[in-house]
């Protein structure tokens, strides 16, 4: 996580990155944040997710690094096929319950 970041996903700091770390640059919490929130925007394919990152870079960078830009459509795809089911699907879900309003 960035010094900038609010905290809000720190359910996948410890998602395990499957990529190769030679020739990775863009980071997996990055990759994940703008998938998120493309997807809840409305993006339905990864250049769309794409497209969703490049339209709000700059109000992604308050939150993001993003050292080198928005990752590409293939990044995305990429990521997201070698990613652990299993591993996105517990840190997706725990990341939801934040989300949720404690019942009274």
């Amino acid at each position: 996580m960035t010094n900038r970041d609010p905290g809000q996903l720190e359910q996948f700091a410890d998602l395990p990155d499957p990529r190769n770390p030679r020739g990775v640059r863009h980071k997996l919490v990055d990759v994940v944040c703008i998938s998120i929130l493309g997807v809840i925007c409305g993006a339905s394919s990864y250049s769309q997710i794409q497209q969703y990152g490049v339209a709000q870079e700059r109000w992604l960078r308050t939150s993001l690094e993003l050292p080198f830009g928005i990752p590409s459509e293939d990044t995305f795809e990429r990521v997201f096929t070698i990613l652990n089911p299993k591993a996105w699907q517990t840190r997706f879900l725990a990341w939801t319950q934040t989300l949720v309003l404690p019942a009274f």
